[in-house]
């Protein structure tokens, strides 16, 4: 899959405006090994521990109708996994809906996050998050067809593909 310059200034512009340096979370409800994986990622991080795409952003066959349909997220392969704020962020929604079951809405500056289908949601609405802290578990709910996390991203509002996050993520 190709890569746009112009996709890739804007997750730059992402991970550099949201970049904070802000220090560690300190509660008792974070055990040790969860204290590692933030600390190994102070700024960004990946939403699981195992990166698998199931279903690229983008056009795609709907696997409920056949038919060739927008996929306005990412779907990775996950069940039952803990979810994690991939930068640091306010929890702007959480809720459920019909077609993205549980979900959580994270905002990092003028950039919107949703990690969707999730079978328990740890974060309230206000919250503020750090990389690596968990913010639901890895379910299927909604319009879904098994487990899985359901990633999308939003810039002023405009759906961008969020493989450009994993990309950045990856190059550090």
């Amino acid at each position: 899959m190709l890569y746009s310059w112009r996709a890739h200034e804007q997750a730059s512009s992402l991970f550099l405006s949201t970049r904070q340096h802000l220090p560690q979370q300190e509660t008792d409800s974070v055990d040790n090994k969860q204290k590692q994986w933030t600390s190994s990622y102070p700024s960004i991080t990946y939403p699981l521990k195992s990166i698998k795409v199931t279903s690229p952003y983008g056009y795609r066959r709907d696997p409920f109708t056949g038919k060739l349909s927008w996929h306005n997220g990412l779907d990775l392969r996950a069940k039952n996994e803990p979810t994690y704020a991939m930068m640091d962020g306010i929890v702007e929604k959480v809720g459920y809906d019909n077609r993205s079951g549980n979900y959580v809405t994270l905002r990092h500056g003028n950039y919107h996050v949703s990690y969707c289908h999730l079978s328990s949601i740890i974060v309230r609405k206000g919250e503020y998050v750090y990389p690596g802290i968990i913010v639901g578990v890895t379910g299927d709910t909604g319009r879904s067809t098994g487990s899985h996390l359901h990633l999308t991203c939003k810039k002023d509002g405009k759906s961008i593909n969020p493989t450009i996050l994993l990309k950045i993520i990856e190059s550090i």
